[in-house]
């Protein structure tokens, strides 16, 4: 499955637990995965399942990254026919074992598998929670020490 694809993919699903989103997404306001992956200070990290791409996260720091994170976790997907498989937990192990410090998060309030996730997560890397607020009507933004 191509990047292309797969942030489409995403975006469909996002779209469902944010209204703002789904008009953006009609009303063609939204990025493309080749938009993004030409930012400068963001990282796009493949997940693979086999030899074929089945998800991704996307990383950023500098001015896409809020200014109390050293990082910020944008975006991170795995195609629903990949899930269960452990490999977005996988993805943010390996990531997590390599860059310590502050990292950023922002949650759709509504989307409670996502909310669940990174509890998991939190929990199974031990990680130190610094802050939990609303950042918009949809959104919370969790930060972290890793």
């Amino acid at each position: 499955m191509t990047r292309e694809r797969l942030y489409d993919a995403y975006i469909n699903e996002v779209a469902f637990f944010n209204p703002e989103l789904r008009v953006a997404e009609e009303r063609g306001l939204l990025l493309k995965a080749k938009d993004i992956e030409s930012f400068t200070d963001t990282k796009w990290i493949d997940i693979y399942y086999g030899p074929e791409i089945v998800g991704f996260m996307i990383v950023a720091n500098g001015s896409h990254c809020p200014i109390d994170a050293d990082y910020l976790v944008m975006e991170l997907f795995v195609h629903a026919d990949y899930r269960r498989k452990h490999l977005a937990f996988d993805t943010v192990k390996g990531y997590f074992n390599k860059h310590h410090g502050r990292a950023g998060l922002y949650l759709i309030s509504k989307n409670a598998h996502a909310l669940m996730f990174w509890e998991d997560v939190k929990k199974k890397l031990n990680l130190k929670t610094i802050k939990n607020e609303k950042a918009s009507p949809f959104c919370d933004y969790h930060l972290f020490v890793v």
